[in-house]
């Protein structure tokens, strides 16, 4: 019996969900960066900063994950 996450439509998934968190990490980090030299240092700018940062942690680990299992190409 096959891995269901190895068949092709798994993946195809699975690339979507990678190329929606990338997606969010560039427009986290670029909402943090224009906030930041737009108006300053603040409190939201300080979340979006903290939230691109997870963001980049979660795309990191899910990445290797995948990658590690087989299920993603390197």
């Amino acid at each position: 019996m096959s891995d269901p996450a190895s068949s092709g439509a798994a993946r195809r998934q699975l690339r979507f969900a990678i190329f929606l968190q990338a997606m969010a990490l560039l427009m986290m980090g670029g909402a943090c960066v224009l906030r930041a030299a737009k108006i300053g240092f603040d409190p939201l700018t300080l979340i979006l900063g903290v939230l691109a940062i997870l963001i980049a942690v979660a795309l990191t680990f899910t990445t290797r994950q995948l990658r590690r299992t087989g299920i993603l190409h390197p």
